[in-house]
């Protein structure tokens, strides 16, 4: 069965001013573990972006984990401990 394509953002610059956040927001909250998850996700994000800004083929595990990311960004994004 073919992996359903998923849609990435080509715009890196927003996504590194969304990197340059998480990093920043790291000193103000406890829970640095989550910023850490994030950072991860939104750098895999950028990767794929950049490829598909240069028309280089995104893998189909690449698509997989972006459709099944929901979970991970969602586990990433809720805060546990804020201060």
């Amino acid at each position: 069965m073919p992996v359903p394509k998923g849609y990435i953002e080509a715009d890196t610059a927003f996504l590194d001013r969304l990197i340059a956040l998480n990093e920043s927001m790291k000193n103000w909250f406890a829970d640095k573990d989550n910023f850490a998850g994030f950072g991860q996700y939104l750098q895999k994000i950028r990767a794929m972006s950049q490829k598909q800004m240069k028309n280089q083929t995104i893998s189909d595990d690449d698509f997989e984990r972006l459709r099944t990311s929901y979970r991970q960004l969602s586990d990433l994004t809720f805060p546990r401990k804020l201060f």
